[in-house]
């Protein structure tokens, strides 16, 4: 049994590293852009399935270091993409570091068509917060402890709660791309409504087939699952919310979220 299994797991391996070998760039790639934790794994992933699709969820390849590399015009990101296509040759590619790097994207893919994910701030800061195991009314953390992959993120010491803030804003304040008609502007509280008709409506924006059911797998966590908040004030405290509700409050207003709810 040990030794079919190592076999098994041997011809995977292979078959994974022939595939990467031969794989060529999609340039027609549908994109799904959204901050870190605002659904793009699930609705991705689902997306996916319905379709009948390969995705790419989630490439290191757009983390730091190489995003901070693209940004400065240090790493050129079509020569990185063809150096690196396996990741790229995928019908959908998810990525939510690659929301600040639609300017680059756009210069190598086609986006004929791609996916913009909204989710509330409260929401999505809670989340990366439970993610990273820190508290959500405290100012400063202590680097070390944070995840590397999102150290970057904090490394300037401001108030980390503030830092996340600016990005939601940095994120949702690109109005030329969240505006354009090849972008398919969604939220994610509406796919949490009703997850299989929410993506047979994004197969239908797309254009993309209905090939699978997505019944059996429509409540599979994608991402570990955070923990449900029912009282924002509480768990962010005085300071740390109204540091989130005036930090995003124009985002807040122009995706029509009920303020007063939070």
């Amino acid at each position: 049994m040990g030794r079919l299994y190592r076999l098994k797991r041997k011809l995977i391996k292979n078959w994974q590293k022939f595939q990467e070998k031969i794989a060529r760039p999609n340039k027609n790639a549908i994109w799904i852009f959204g901050m870190q934790k605002s659904g793009t794994s699930a609705i991705a992933a689902l997306l996916a399935h319905r379709s009948g699709k390969s995705v790419t969820i989630d490439t290191p390849l757009l983390w730091h270091p190489y995003s901070t590399q693209i940004k400065s015009g240090v790493l050129n990101l079509g020569q990185h993409v063809n150096n690196n296509p396996y990741p790229f040759s995928k019908d959908i590619i998810k990525e939510p570091g690659a929301s600040l790097m639609i300017n680059y994207i756009k210069d190598y893919f086609e986006l004929q068509r791609y996916v913009f994910i909204v989710r509330n701030p409260f929401d999505v800061i809670r989340s990366i917060l439970n993610r990273l195991g820190l508290e959500g009314n405290e100012v400063i953390l202590n680097i070390d402890s944070v995840n590397k992959n999102w150290q970057p993120m904090f490394v300037d010491g401001e108030n980390y709660v503030k830092k996340l803030a600016d990005i939601y804003v940095k994120v949702y304040s690109q109005d030329h791309y969240l505006n354009h008609p090849n972008c398919v502007l969604v939220k994610y509280e509406d796919f949490k409504n009703n997850k299989e008709s929410f993506i047979d409506d994004l197969c239908d924006s797309l254009e993309l087939k209905k090939v699978n059911s997505i019944k059996n797998i429509k409540n599979k966590q994608f991402q570990p699952k955070g923990k449900q908040v029912d009282d924002f004030r509480a768990y962010f405290g005085k300071t740390n919310y109204n540091i989130i509700l005036n930090t995003t409050i124009k985002q807040l207003e122009y995706f029509d979220y009920d303020v007063d709810s939070f």
